[in-house]
Formats: C-alpha cells, sequence, structure tokens
C-alpha cells in the first residue's frame, strides 16, 4: 500500500498543466497508471473498501480524455484537457485519502490486539 501512496503522490506531481500534445500524451499515461493502482487497490480490499466511486469517476475522466484527443476543435480539447487534469487530482487525491484512511485503520487494529 506505501507503494501505491508513493506512486500516487508522484503521478500528482506530474501532472501537466498546459494543454498540448505531447502533455495530453503524459496525462493520459498518468490516467492509465492511476487506473492500475486502482484496480490493484480493488483485488486487495476489503469487501467494506468499496472502490466503484473511483470506477465510475474514471469513465468520466476517460470521456474528458477523449474530448481532448478527438474533440471537434481546438477550444473543445483544451477543455477536455483541463476537465480530465482537474478530475485526475480530485479522483488521485480522493484515494490518496482512502489509502492513508485505510492504512490508520489497520494500524489502529493492529494496536488494540
Amino acid at each position: 500500500m506505501e507503494e501505491h501512496y508513493r506512486v500516487l503522490k508522484t503521478l500528482l506531481e506530474k501532472l501537466p498543466e498546459n494543454y498540448s500534445d505531447d502533455n495530453l500524451h503524459s496525462l493520459e499515461q498518468l490516467v492509465t497508471r492511476y487506473q492500475e493502482i486502482l484496480n490493484q487497490v480493488a483485488q486487495t480490499a476489503d469487501p467494506e473498501n468499496n472502490t466503484m466511486f473511483y470506477r465510475e469517476r474514471i469513465d468520466a475522466l476517460e470521456n474528458e480524455l477523449k474530448d481532448a484527443r478527438y474533440g471537434h476543435d481546438e477550444k473543445q480539447r483544451i477543455t477536455g484537457f483541463r476537465n480530465a487534469s482537474e478530475m485526475a487530482i480530485e479522483g488521485i487525491s480522493a484515494l490518496i485519502f482512502h489509502l492513508n484512511q485505510q492504512h490508520m485503520n489497520n494500524a489502529a487494529g493492529n494496536t488494540s490486539n
């Protein structure tokens, strides 16, 4: 879990700010890595830890990435890029919080034994 935390923090730091083809490609790669981590977290999660919230956000994020890649004009592509960037920041931040909470809950459970 600590590895996921470190990778997610790094992803946040690497998120590109301005629209360009190169930055869009970078954002797409970062979102793919975020999805991989989310899938790993979902596989190891307790039944109580519902990751559906994050999966639904991924779907919306992917739609924004499509707009950024295939939008009708530059304005739509820029808007899609900005929206995808903001959603990635929110989603990654929320998953970091989720992992922190899970870690604290596990630590609290281990100390009570």
